[in-house]
């Protein structure tokens, strides 16, 4: 317990995730779920409320869209060679939302008040609030992450530096639920999984390291460079690349 109080990490954790839940709570967005965010979060309704992974119109998600004012032109959707529409944005945001997304549906489904078709106010506070949730989540692993690294009180200067010094702060707070919150959050997962791993290649952490890595790319394309973590970790010489290259091929092949 003296060692919890004494350490400044702990601290400066609970001071970003207190500004984070001030700023989502006290500044909220009038519509989270509109442009880009529209899109990304669009599979969710689509495939579980609507049943229907392609439309023949759009008659149904612009009177949703004119009811709830999303986006002034549904340009989140295209046509696929038969003609079809289909969403176009990738589905890593729709799986980082879908836990608060759910919950959201069995509320407004037993509701009275508001309407279970994916845009009432629970859908948009899920949305709102599953920026807020997986910010917090990332920050704790970036501590658990840099304390592997660094003492506390050095782990709790870069932590501090690393939110309020960067785009972090914005779009931790004030900023849309888009892929920038999600893909911080999933490469601390594979910072840390491909620790993890590199101590012990359990099937428990090469899952974690390949769901994790996999999850990014889902998020954000661009992303696929963080496949290269867990190849390059470690090498520093001639020495430790032949080391990588027979733990590579052991774990692997």
């Amino acid at each position: 317990m003296k060692r919890l109080f004494s350490d400044l990490s702990i601290w400066i954790f609970a001071l970003i995730s207190l500004v984070i839940i001030i700023a989502k709570v006290n500044f909220p967005m009038n519509q989270p779920i509109a442009y880009d965010t529209y899109g990304y979060y669009l599979y969710l309704p689509t495939l579980f409320i609507y049943d229907e992974a392609s439309m023949e119109d759009l008659s149904r998600y612009e009177a949703l869209n004119e009811k709830y004012g999303n986006t002034p032109v549904l340009y989140q959707f295209a046509k696929n060679e038969e003609g079809k529409y289909y969403v176009k944005s990738y589905y890593g945001n729709a799986l980082m939302y879908l836990p608060f997304f759910t919950a959201a549906h069995l509320y407004a489904s037993g509701s009275e008040i508001y309407p279970a078709d994916g845009f009432s106010k629970p859908y948009q506070n899920a949305v709102r609030y599953s920026g807020m949730v997986w910010a917090i989540i990332g920050i704790w692993m970036l501590r658990k992450i840099l304390l592997r690294l660094f003492p506390p009180n050095t782990t709790a200067v870069i932590l501090g530096l690393f939110f309020f010094a960067t785009y972090l702060l914005f779009f931790f707070t004030l900023g849309e639920p888009v892929p920038h919150v999600y893909t911080f959050v999933v490469i601390t997962f594979v910072l840390w999984f491909t620790m993890r791993w590199h101590e012990k290649a359990s099937v428990f952490n090469s899952l974690g390291l390949g769901l994790s890595m996999g999850l990014t790319v889902m998020c954000r394309s661009s992303e696929a460079l963080v496949a290269l973590i867990p190849v390059l970790w470690g090498i520093t010489d001639r020495k430790s690349l032949i080391e990588k290259l027979g733990f590579l091929k052991s774990n692997l092949i």
